[in-house]
């Protein structure tokens, strides 16, 4: 789709600008995504959020998963590339029903979502809408979506 991958260089610029980093890992980073899948199993969660919406035919269910200290769990690859950035990685699971008025039934789905956290943060501050109300308290958070 034409958008760089996620670098080092990326969280680097963020971090020597003064400010912070959340970013999405995805398919694209193969290993590194290999590498979160893995450490959170090893490693006990620090803190968990649920969030659950209801709104015209549709139930979302969000939890939210944080995973601090596990730099020692990373292969000696990821560690030398990230391991001076990354400080939490974060665990989405997103269940939701959707109900299907042709069909009257409900229809299932789930995905999961990984992300890297250049701070320590809460499952509460972390979910959507605590970051989108601005209650984190640091200078500034960058999507990845932003830096490129």
């Amino acid at each position: 789709d034409g958008r760089s991958s996620l670098s080092k260089k990326t969280l680097k610029s963020v971090k020597e600008s003064g400010n912070e980093a959340i970013l999405q890992v995805k398919g694209n980073q193969r290993k590194l995504l290999e590498n979160c899948q893995k450490v959170i199993k090893r490693i006990k969660t620090t803190d968990k959020y649920i969030t659950r919406e209801k709104s015209r035919n549709r139930i979302e269910t969000r939890k939210t998963e944080i995973y601090n200290g596990s730099l020692k769990y990373w292969t000696k690859d990821i560690k030398k590339q990230w391991g001076k950035y990354i400080k939490t990685i974060i665990k989405i699971e997103r269940t939701r029903k959707k109900f299907n008025t042709k069909d009257k039934k409900w229809i299932r789905s789930f995905e999961q979502s990984y992300y890297i956290s250049t701070i320590q943060l809460t499952a509460k501050e972390f979910s959507k809408q605590e970051l989108y109300k601005n209650s984190l308290n640091i200078k500034r958070l960058f999507s990845y979506d932003e830096l490129i």
